[in-house]
């Protein structure tokens, strides 16, 4: 393993930045442990014909613990969602929001980037998985031309595209694959304006904010779980390795001062139940930018809401809130370290990283000015390759 990191940090292109890391993290947390965390580059995006966007570069923080540095591989748009291969761990896939970019990038071959553009029409929804064997990489995303969402199906050695199935819904959003079953999970939600557009008459289509499934293999509808809250948009969700679903969104209303949060936790059985709020909480979840992570031998799933600046920490399967924070440099990404002990959170003002110890449920404090906070609303953490 020390050679393999030693090769990675020989291999990386020359043109990859290198940053110092501070010393209070090399010593927490497991030195087998690393992350890629998304950052843009400050420049602004720009909005296209369709709300299409053409993104500003990005940078894919490669952070690697037990190490005093990290490297910024710069990339030609800002990326928002990432997956690993199962089968080649080396590489890793990231998506654009709203754009005709994605890319799969090789983390044992200098300068091993390979670009994937969205025909003409269509576009990425920032999400991503690759089948179970590695050999497909499925992507959310939108059929411009019939206002409805799509999966994409890739080869993902040649990047052609095998086939597209309909999600079943206006837009498709975050997608997860479950590999016992073969099936692909996906968030699907509807806009506020959508009851003025054309009716869809696919077979299985809904306006209903949902959970939809799929068969991995040919796209046939398998069945979908509506979400209970009306006016609600779900963007974001998170597998638990015990069967339950974690799911966070917001209120899709265009009077913004009126919108709620919600979150909920779905059984193995499909039993869908609500998280508990603070009593005196009326802030909003922006459903693109919140981040979820699980800690599943204790039932622990922690939230950020960064338009709040809050922190959630429930037991999903109670849906008892345990604790919150507020922390004033807007939390966005979250993961758990492998060994189960931290909770690292991005910070996207200071560009710092915040600590949350997982036995004890305190803030262990930050570490400003290290640049290793990025403005995605994932951090990824690999498996050993």
């Amino acid at each position: 393993m020390l050679r393999l990191r030693r090769d990675f940090l020989k291999l990386l292109s020359a043109t990859l930045a290198i940053v110092q890391v501070p010393e209070f993290l090399l010593a927490t947390v497991s030195s087998s442990d690393s992350f890629v965390i998304c950052d843009d580059s400050g420049a602004p995006n720009t909005y296209l014909q369709n709300d299409l966007v053409e993104s500003s570069p990005g940078i894919l923080k490669l952070w690697q613990y037990g190490t005093d540095k990290f490297k910024a591989y710069h990339i030609p748009f800002t990326g928002h969602g990432m997956t690993q291969n199962p089968a080649r761990p080396n590489e890793i896939a990231v998506f654009s929001k709203w754009g005709d970019e994605a890319l799969i990038l090789d983390l044992k071959e200098k300068s091993a980037v390979r670009i994937i553009k969205e025909d003409p029409g269509h576009r990425f929804f920032g999400h991503g998985v690759f089948s179970a064997d590695g050999k497909k990489l499925f992507s959310s995303g939108h059929d411009d031309a019939n206002s409805i969402g799509e999966i994409v199906v890739r080869d993902s050695k040649s990047l052609k595209v095998i086939s597209r199935f309909s999600a079943f819904g206006r837009y498709a959003y975050d997608l997860q694959f479950n590999a016992l079953k073969n099936e692909l999970i996906i968030a699907v939600s509807s806009d506020y304006e959508d009851a003025a557009n054309e009716e869809i008459s696919t077979p299985h289509f809904s306006e209903e904010t949902s959970l939809v499934y799929i068969n991995a293999s040919n796209g046939n509808f398998i069945k979908r779980l509506k979400i209970p809250e009306q006016g609600k948009s779900l963007l974001h969700f998170q597998q638990a390795e015990d069967g339950w679903i974690i799911a966070a969104g917001q209120a899709n209303t265009k009077d913004t001062s009126s919108q709620k949060s919600y979150a909920i936790a779905i059984s193995p059985s499909g039993k869908i139940k609500s998280m508990k709020f603070p009593d005196d909480f009326r802030g909003s979840f922006f459903g693109e930018t919140l981040g979820i992570t699980l800690f599943e031998k204790k039932s622990l799933a922690f939230v950020t809401n960064p338009s709040t600046k809050l922190i959630f920490i429930w037991n999903y399967k109670t849906q008892e809130l345990l604790k919150y924070f507020y922390i004033p440099d807007r939390p966005k990404a979250i993961a758990i370290t492998s060994d189960k002990k931290q909770v690292l959170i991005t910070e996207t003002k200071t560009k710092s990283l915040l600590r949350i110890d997982t036995e004890k449920m305190t803030n262990m404090g930050r570490e400003k000015g290290s640049e290793l906070s990025g403005y995605g609303a994932h951090m990824l953490r690999l498996k050993p390759f």
